[in-house]
């Protein structure tokens, strides 16, 4: 029990660092766009509609990219192409629930890898059921702590829900609609898209409401834990290590926020 406790405070560490390393990893999103107020207006309202669960992620993201697209496009009267989305059936069967999960994720990706977590976080525990939100959390620490972030989240995620064929399933999942994309229709008309005068304003909606979306994710992964010291400590400690030194090893950092959060938390105890 002692032992399980060690490595449980130890975990809880590394969560609180990645909440602010995941933050962090929006700056450059802020730095481009922040100066714009369409930027802030569509960060608030597309974290409020998320958080209170009135539309999903794709929908938010591609709903104000295409807003801004039409919009400004309305505004200076030029002609805008619509973009179509096919969105896949639900089927009972855990495994292919699974799959369509990872599937409709990665269709949705954009800016960022991280754009997945509101989707996973959303529809793994939240709509089945299926994860706690501190499994869920710790599949996002250990792939922050590995080279393909992402890709190990969603494959220790696959795993803790249907084994190894759920690790297959998720994994695969995740990459089959951006390589799809990648080898048949998207390299084709990436110039032609650099040379339409919407495609900046829908990258300045879609974009807003993803830092929105990954703001409210990071609260929800950490909205049990917010009045602990030991986390705003970390937290902070971690974004102004990182802003120091941005190429210090993620591992490194994750790392040394679990022990110090052992540290602080055997402290605590022996003081009681």
């Amino acid at each position: 029990l002692t032992d399980n406790i060690y490595i449980t405070e130890l975990l809880i560490g590394f969560q609180f660092s990645v909440a602010a390393i995941i933050l962090l990893s929006l700056k450059t999103f802020f730095l481009q766009y922040y100066k714009k107020l369409v930027f802030w207006f569509i960060l608030i309202i597309s974290a409020v509609l998320f958080f209170l669960r009135i539309a999903p992620e794709p929908v938010l993201i591609v709903g104000f990219g295409m807003i801004c697209a039409f919009g400004f496009s309305w505004i200076t009267s030029r002609q805008v192409s619509v973009m179509s989305v096919t969105f896949l059936t639900v089927d009972t069967d855990v495994l292919w629930k699974l799959f369509k999960v990872c599937t409709y994720s990665g269709a949705f990706v954009f800016g960022t890898g991280l754009a997945l977590l509101p989707v996973l976080q959303e529809q793994f525990i939240t709509q089945y059921h299926w994860l706690n939100l501190q499994v869920f959390n710790d599949g996002v620490t250990f792939g922050q702590m590995t080279p393909g972030p992402i890709t190990i989240t969603a494959t220790f995620l696959g795993y803790k829900i249907a084994g190894f064929s759920g690790a297959i399933l998720a994994t695969i999942g995740i990459f089959l609609i951006p390589l799809f994309h990648m080898i048949t229709w998207f390299p084709k008309v990436l110039n032609w898209l650099g040379q339409q005068t919407w495609i900046s304003n829908f990258l300045l909606g879609a974009t807003s409401a993803v830092v929105g979306i990954l703001l409210i994710t990071i609260f929800k992964m950490n909205e049990n834990n917010l009045h602990l010291p030991q986390f705003w400590f970390i937290f902070v400690g971690t974004l102004l290590f990182l802003l120091k030194k941005p190429k210090t090893a993620i591992y490194k950092i994750i790392f040394c926020a679990g022990i110090v959060n052992l540290i602080i938390s055997f402290a605590t105890m022996n003081t009681i």
